[in-house]
């Protein structure tokens, strides 16, 4: 067993990789060209009044009053497909109306591409499809009026709907370039965020944003300095000029460091192998302060990075350990994977957190991806921990 947890096999390391893949922080937003007060002036609760309002606003070529309308429809939990459908036609009569470059600035698209992004859910809408590539085609017509906000907000929209769009993105990445002297902190995080998010990268394009960044790094938030170690891990790149100015920079701020960005910032640190004692053992102090504010997904990403770096904080797991059976009920597959591999990996799994996570995937095997299958095989056979409802489900699987 303790030569099956220290060297494991290919297929193991391959399911890694490809469950490491998938984490993704939380990004708060600023906008550009629309205030928050006008939206705020919109009705927020009754679909159908807003739906209202929105038509009034097409009828009357307010197009800053049309996309206020939509960030609304973007704040709506549970939003019904009719009604959204309807304020998405709205949107594409609009942008199909785009006469000349003063009707809609490259701002407002940026806008309405940030809360298009926010949206994801219905992507593969045909109308939601056809929306996104006039944006495109639009925002290519006007690089000239590409300011830093509006790039990093056309980057993130695309990148969090996982479109392509290679030609824009294209354009961005030059505009990018070309502008990078005037980003500030959190247009450098989001843009190096959204190119990795996409999966489009140029040596052009890492070497300027690292450059930057590198300059600029005693500005940057908690928030950016997780999106951009988050990015560089994506791209698989350290660059050590970089990384370094990170590490001094969290250590700093580490305090100020939410539960987001403190898993995702030891997340992205264990994928690319940096293995910093000052830095984790940092993380790990203020990560136990804070442990019953951590989100499920947080849980897992704190417990994979310190079990993929091989280090045994045993006050650490135990606090996880407590809030993982308080919180298991509801977890995800990737989730019940990554921490029952983590725990296995770092010999804390004890027969009840392991019997809790079991539990609750057996009845999820089914929506478990082959490299989560795999993790969870794997950390039950290295504790030797049997459970036959479980197994039976993958079995069948």
């Amino acid at each position: 067993q303790q030569q099956q947890q220290q060297q494991p096999s290919v297929m193991m390391q391959a399911a890694q990789e490809q469950l490491s893949g998938t984490a993704a922080p939380t990004l708060p937003r600023s906008h550009t060209a629309i205030s928050e007060d006008r939206a705020a002036d919109l009705p927020a609760v009754d679909p159908d009044i807003l739906l209202k309002a929105m038509q009034e606003k097409c009828h009357a070529e307010d197009v800053d009053g049309i996309i206020a309308c939509f960030r609304r429809f973007a704040q709506i939990e549970n939003l019904q497909i009719h009604i959204f459908r309807t304020a998405l036609g709205e949107i594409k009569h609009l942008l199909r109306q785009v006469r000349d470059d003063s009707s809609i600035t490259c701002d407002q698209l940026a806008d309405l591409t940030y809360d298009l992004g926010s949206l994801h859910r219905f992507k593969d809408d045909l109308v939601f499809k056809e929306v996104m590539r006039l944006i495109s085609e639009l925002t290519c017509r006007r690089t000239a009026q590409l300011t830093p906000t509006a790039c990093s907000n056309f980057v993130w929209g695309f990148a969090c709907l996982l479109l392509r769009e290679e030609r824009l993105m294209s354009v961005m990445a030059a505009e990018v370039v070309k502008k990078i002297k005037t980003f500030d902190h959190e247009q450098l995080a989001d843009t190096a965020w959204g190119f990795a998010k996409a999966g489009l990268w140029n040596q052009d394009l890492g070497n300027c944003l690292a450059i930057e960044c590198k300059e600029k790094i005693h500005t940057f938030s908690p928030q950016s300095l997780s999106n951009v170690t988050w990015a560089m891990a994506q791209w698989s790149s350290k660059e050590d000029d970089l990384m370094e100015a990170i590490t001094e920079a969290v250590l700093k701020k580490v305090d100020e460091f939410q539960p987001g960005p403190l898993a995702m910032t030891a997340w992205a640190y264990s994928n690319l192998q940096v293995r910093n004692k000052h830095l984790m053992f940092a993380i790990a102090e203020m990560s136990r302060l804070k442990i019953n504010k951590f989100r499920k997904e947080d849980l897992a990403h704190l417990a994979w990075a310190f079990a993929n770096l091989k280090i045994q904080d045993k006050e650490l797991f135990s606090l996880m350990a407590s809030e993982v059976m308080k919180g298991v009920t509801g977890m995800q597959p990737p989730e019940l994977a990554n921490i029952a591999w983590a725990f296995s990996k770092n010999n804390f799994a004890s027969s009840g957190i392991m019997k809790m996570i079991a539990d609750e995937a057996t009845p999820k095997i089914g929506n478990f991806k082959s490299a989560e299958i795999t993790m969870l095989t794997w950390a039950y056979a290295v504790v030797a921990q049997r459970h036959a409802p479980m197994m039976s489900q993958i079995g069948d699987k």
